[in-house]
């Protein structure tokens, strides 16, 4: 599994892996628009073209997952761990040492990762994201940097 930055020709496949991912997709323009900030990376992890990527912005010595996603094929086969681990990395090398994230309560695959990976709740925000069921709350997680396996 090969996992790099992610460069210009690769935003299209990325926008289309964050569309198969989630209700409230990103377009190209607002992931470049991200990147453009100088302080967002992009991820990818696949041979020919990304099956998953990772969206990091640091901040003085705070970082965040804005988001993470991988191709319904490509799942339970370590994509999404080895992103946030290299994201995390990148992010630490850069001066952060805390991670956050926000995650759906109801993810219960997303959630086991992140538990695994040492993250705890250190807040929740109730009605966060809106889907066909009703409101759902969100997860706010953190991890120390860097993180060890």
């Amino acid at each position: 599994m090969l996992i790099r930055a992610a460069c210009q020709t690769d935003l299209p496949r990325v926008a289309a892996l964050h569309a198969g991912c989630f209700a409230d997709a990103w377009s190209v323009q607002e992931i470049r628009n991200l990147l453009a900030t100088g302080n967002v990376h992009c991820l990818t992890a696949g041979r020919d073209e990304p099956h998953g990527f990772i969206l990091v912005r640091i901040a003085a010595d705070e970082a965040e997952i804005l988001s993470l996603g991988v191709a319904p094929e490509s799942r339970r086969k370590g994509l999404a761990h080895a992103l946030v681990l290299a994201g995390a990395a990148q992010a630490f090398a850069e001066g952060a040492r805390r991670l956050f994230l926000e995650v759906n309560a109801n993810n219960a695959a997303a959630g086991a990762l992140y538990w695994q990976l040492g993250f705890s709740e250190v807040g929740r925000r109730k009605g966060y994201y809106a889907d066909a069921g009703g409101a759902q709350d969100a997860l706010v997680l953190a991890c120390p940097l860097p993180i060890s396996t």
